[in-house]
């Protein structure tokens, strides 16, 4: 490499470090990802374009001397994407999460509904006659 090339690879790649930091910011925002152990993204601090998506890493130290590595991955597209966008896509999915929980939840609902008539029943029985 020449010394030009050196100094444009330095650039270039301070420029896309700052870009990734901006991103995952936003990213922190997303509720799903929180849900699984080892992917937050908020402490995300080590950044590499692999192929079609960002991979990023980072470690969460505990004040009581433990920590916990988390990573994850976004797509490249995102780096050229304006905040705006990006906040736009965290909202949808955030939704599409909510959604995806209120679903989840009113399925747990109709079979606890349907095992406690299930006991009414039987207790019905029992006691009825």
């Amino acid at each position: 490499m020449t010394q030009e090339e050196l100094k444009r690879y330095s650039e270039l790649n301070n420029k896309f470090i700052s870009d990734c930091k901006r991103i995952a910011k936003i990213l922190s925002g997303l509720e799903e990802p929180k849900q699984h152990e080892g992917c937050d993204i908020t402490y995300a601090n080590d950044f590499c374009l692999c192929g079609a998506c960002v991979d990023w890493s980072g470690d969460e130290y505990w004040n009581y001397g433990g920590h916990e590595y988390h990573s994850g991955s976004f797509p490249e597209e995102y780096l050229t994407m304006t905040d705006d966008e990006i906040i736009a896509i965290v909202e949808k999915e955030n939704m599409k999460y909510d959604e995806k929980k209120k679903a989840a939840k009113k399925i747990r609902e109709e079979k606890d509904r349907a095992k406690r008539f299930k006991q009414y029943e039987e207790l019905k029985k029992e006691f009825g006659k």
